[in-house]
């Protein structure tokens, strides 16, 4: 489930401010500024009353998609009047129609590129925002730890499972009480109440796992929208010999909603600080460098070490420890599709922030190659960063007949700062104009700086 945008006074003036110059308020006739207030409004009592809920059901979901399809005929329509309705229409619908949004290309006429653009331009903006909102949930009532976690599942869009072997943990009577909360607090109830802990490494695809603990963790995780960051071991290393003196070592554990699934991470040393008696502060061991954190396949976990000055033997705990990551997460996957993959020629679909240009399919010995690059407009989005990101994107083909061809292989061709070019492989003697390649990508790529505070850390 996406979550459902909450529209702040805040969020409202920085939408303005996006505005495309033709479109800028001051120059638009009385009804269309209404027209716009009139769609942010309804947007925030959209985010209001659905927040928490669970997700449209198929029925619902079809008929939005049916609503969908008359508003976007109505969008192109003779009578002025008619067509800003459609597109106020549209705007109400929320988010979840980003995806069902026709592709602009030649065809299109100006009228209705330039609402398309504004539609997309307005829920996307409110979509981007939020993105690093954390998932809200309401859910009150006396049940086995199993069904509060398959409903959290459902309220939230986040799988939390029980670790193989352990299920019987489930059967634990929990008693919730959750009044709009945020999922980490959702869990960290639930972790309270059931003495379990989250197991970072024991899945292949994006889920938590939770499992029984030992002990408590003495020292309490910090929580931060979709986030929650906690210190899992400290180590003090002293050198014997040499000019070295040692170092403390800092392990911490990042969660996050498995909703997420961040790409990338990296964590600037000169961001890092601890705080011990007497205000005497540490810094870390190696200020310039900015090492990337290995995130792994599936989960929804990454650990890493913060490497400090080694303070004296005297001291017994970090009274404060702070630091910041920078995280990039794609957002919602788009299937690009393209038909005729000989007689086109080089071909261009853009969706969000990334465009995939196709070349043109040619035979490469026994297999089908075809070629396509992925560029990314947003700067702060350099693919140069993300190594092996395409790895997790899907391409296919679809036959005549309806069938799917997997791919057979891939080759990466070419990289910039902002785009990589890529070969898949093919095993097909059929016409390449028959075919059609559908390939699955993020079309935009959020980059966040997340800043955490640990307190009362002990000492060895």
């Amino acid at each position: 489930m996406n979550p459902v945008p909450t529209v702040t006074t805040e969020s409202k003036t920085r939408y303005l401010g996006k505005l495309p110059r033709q479109t800028a308020l001051c120059s638009l006739p009385l009804g269309r500024v209404l027209l716009w207030a009139s769609a942010v409004c309804v947007l925030f009592w959209m985010a209001q009353t659905t927040r928490g809920q669970q997700p449209d059901s198929p029925s619902q979901a079809a008929a939005t998609h049916g609503q969908l399809r008359e508003l976007l005929r109505q969008l192109d329509a003779d009578d002025l009047a008619q067509r800003e309705k459609a597109e106020y229409e549209i705007v109400q619908l929320g988010t979840t129609v980003l995806q069902l949004l026709p592709t602009i290309d030649n065809q299109t006429s100006a009228e209705l590129k330039m609402r398309l653009g504004r539609i997309r331009q307005l829920l996307e903006s409110f979509d981007s925002d939020n993105f690093f909102e954390a998932s809200l949930v309401s859910l009150q009532g006396e049940m086995e730890l199993a069904e509060a976690l398959e409903k959290l599942t459902q309220l939230t869009g986040n799988a939390v499972i029980i670790q193989e072997g352990h299920e019987v943990a489930g059967q634990m009577t929990v008693q919730l009480d959750w009044q709009e909360v945020t999922f980490w607090e959702a869990i960290q109830d639930l972790l309270n109440q059931t003495s379990l802990r989250l197991v970072p490494f024991r899945t292949t695809v994006s889920e938590l796992v939770l499992a029984p603990r030992s002990d408590d963790n003495p020292v309490a995780a910090y929580l931060a929208g979709p986030y929650r960051v906690e210190p899992t071991s400290v180590a003090c290393e002293r050198h014997l010999e040499g000019q070295l003196k040692g170092q403390l070592r800092v392990n911490l554990q990042l969660s996050w909603e498995p909703r997420m699934e961040p790409m990338f991470m990296q964590v600037p040393m000169s961001s890092v600080s601890a705080l011990l008696a007497d205000e005497l502060e540490i810094r870390a061991a190696n200020p310039p460098s900015t090492p990337e954190v290995r995130l792994n396949t599936g989960g929804a976990a990454a650990s890493f070490e913060l490497q400090l000055e080694l303070p004296d033997r005297s001291i017994q705990q970090i009274q404060r420890l702070t630091g910041q990551l920078i995280i990039s997460v794609p957002g919602d996957r788009h299937l690009y599709r393209f038909d005729k993959l000989a007689s086109k020629g080089r071909q261009t679909e853009k969706f969000g922030d990334v465009s995939v240009p196709l070349e043109k399919a040619r035979p490469n010995g026994s297999v089908l190659e075809v070629r396509l690059h992925v560029e990314i407009g947003n700067p702060e989005g350099a693919l140069e960063s993300f190594r092996g990101w395409h790895l997790s994107n899907q391409a296919h083909l679809l036959k005549p007949d309806g069938s799917r061809l997997e791919n057979a292989g891939l080759q990466t061709f070419s990289s910039g700062s902002n785009s990589i070019g890529v070969a898949y492989l093919f095993q097909t003697k059929d016409d390449p104009d028959s075919l059609t390649l559908i390939y699955e990508s993020p079309s935009v790529i959020h980059r966040q700086s997340l800043d955490f505070e640990l307190t009362d850390i002990p000492l060895p």
